[in-house]
């Protein structure tokens, strides 16, 4: 039976306390069933122990049980919300439930309370990464680099930002030194991967083929990914050495079992997809807009193409406009569609083409509103989240200043690097079949062609060979395309990726023939 505060003895406070010592001592030495007993046993007891809400709530989260930690820390942060390290831990359990928004919120209240604690610093780094926030990133990491590295992928965390950012040197760096510290087998086959990215004048004295024959295996205590991490690297490694048949092989038997492991997510997907896809084509121009409201705001561009279709090029041409600073936003559309959905009473929608025509002023408001928060002083806020390409119409109807960078590369290489490409879990469920891959380029040309014929000036398409060509010239149309003054060439030439796909032709059609 639970007891008020006020009439618990001094003797059952030191119990309880032992009890709550007892139980992070379990936890620390793996006896998760133990430290979890304990603690129930304490809130029993004391229902309001938040020593105890929280020591349960890390056993959860050790275990990743991250649904059932949750309540555990909400409750926590009710009883005492100044409590860094519990929100802290709120932060990462929001990030591991796939709602980076939500974490860093979280993180960044437990900052204010406790400024230079790395290990909210590490989390914050991580989940402005998955939004692809890799410039506020790196800054992140780079407070605590310097200091203590900590977290042992944490280096190499900061070495994929650098990448993002173009910043080679820094990666190289930063790699070298990382490797040469202690690494589990898990952040090795991370490492590894990183490697392969290099651009292949940047030399990191590294035999990536060769390190990774050092893994080879499956081993106990793998993480999930690692060996398909170490069979994608495997075979980017195989294709820079043009050893193209074995590469070939390596990628096929890769993609393998994830094809099995997202078959019905990848069958889900393609039936929201041509869904999604009729809406757009049906879509007509309201005749009368929502009311804009007055008064500046930046442009919203939205830079949208298929994985490995040349995004990132694009971005980095995009930070040399003459327009101020740029800030990249990755899925302000998205956000959007979430939040009124949902403010709305219905399901939640992913989508702003979902949610009813009458919605219209509602989402002009708040579309604005958010932009505006996420903007600061910036000229130009890009959005590159994929997903927006079912949205244009909607945002041309609400949003206001609103631009469209649609990316189109050769159908075939896009299959290729696509298939060669591992994402993160429950992402891109598409692209370990062939057959689905090209279905998917199908339909985004698709939808390229009729938002390029209904949106008018408002989207350009950029062919990703002509970029590599000549990148001042893309940067010219694109600063046309934005209203601004025609920039200087960029210093730097974009990697030609141009012809990827040629030695693996026959190949992918045999394997498209067997599916």
């Amino acid at each position: 039976m639970a007891v008020t505060p006020a009439s618990v003895s001094i003797a059952e406070v030191r119990r309880a306390h032992r009890d709550l010592i007892s139980a992070e001592q379990a936890g620390m030495a793996g006896n998760m069933d133990g430290a979890q007993q304990i603690c129930q046993d304490l809130l029993e007891r004391h229902p309001d122990y938040a020593g105890a809400l929280q020591v349960l709530a890390i056993t959860y989260i050790q275990r990743g049980a991250y649904v059932q930690a949750l309540p555990l820390l909400v409750r926590a942060m009710m009883l005492n919300p100044r409590d860094w390290a519990v929100l802290t831990n709120a932060g990462r359990v929001f990030l591991n439930l796939d709602a980076p928004e939500c974490a860093i919120r979280y993180l960044e209240k437990s900052l204010a309370l406790k400024p230079d604690e790395h290990s909210t610093l590490f989390v914050l780094g991580r989940a402005l990464m998955v939004i692809q926030h890799h410039e506020r990133a790196s800054e992140v990491l780079e407070r605590i680099y310097a200091v203590e590295p900590g977290e042992p992928a944490a280096p190499f965390w900061l070495c994929e930002c650098y990448l993002h950012l173009r910043r080679y040197d820094d990666a190289a760096r930063i790699f070298i030194q990382a490797l040469k510290t202690p690494l589990n087998r898990d952040v090795k086959a991370y490492a590894y991967s990183l490697a392969s990215l290099f651009p292949e004048n940047i030399k990191l004295d590294l035999d990536i083929l060769d390190s990774l024959d050092t893994l080879r295996g499956p081993q106990s205590g793998d993480e999930a990914a690692t060996q398909s991490s170490i069979a994608f690297t495997r075979g980017a490694c195989l294709e820079r050495l043009n050893r193209h048949k074995d590469a070939w092989d390596c990628l096929v038997a890769a993609n393998a079992p994830l094809q099995k492991e997202y078959m019905e997510q990848a069958r889900t997907h393609a039936e929201q997809a041509e869904e999604l896809l009729s809406i757009c084509l049906n879509w007509n121009p309201r005749k009368k807009k929502p009311a804009k409201e007055a008064g500046k705001v930046p442009l919203s561009l939205f830079i949208i193409g298929l994985s490995r279709s040349g995004l990132n090029s694009m971005q980095s041409l995009v930070r040399a406009l003459p327009c101020g600073e740029i800030l990249h936003e990755h899925d302000l559309a998205t956000a959007t569609a979430q939040y009124i959905s949902q403010r709305e009473g219905l399901l939640t929608a992913f989508h702003l083409c979902r949610l009813p025509r009458e919605l219209d002023p509602v989402i002009a408001k708040s579309y604005r509103a958010r932009l505006l928060r996420c903007a600061g002083g910036s000229d130009i806020v890009t959005v590159t989240h994929p997903g927006a390409i079912f949205d244009a119409g909607r945002l041309v109807d609400c949003a206001p200043n609103v631009k469209f960078i649609f990316m189109r590369r050769n159908d075939d290489e896009v299959a290729f690097r696509i298939f060669g490409q591992l994402y993160h879990a429950n992402t891109n469920q598409y692209a370990y079949d062939l057959n689905a891959i090209y279905n998917h380029i199908s339909n985004n040309n698709i939808l390229i062609d009729n938002w390029l014929e209904k949106l008018g000036n408002q989207a350009i398409a950029i062919q990703y060979e002509d970029m590599v060509d000549d990148p001042g010239s893309t940067l010219a149309r694109i600063a046309k395309f934005c209203g601004l003054k025609t920039p200087p060439k960029p210093g730097w030439s974009i990697a030609d990726d141009r012809g990827c796909a040629e030695p693996y032709r026959k190949w992918i059609q045999a394997e498209r023939d067997r599916l």
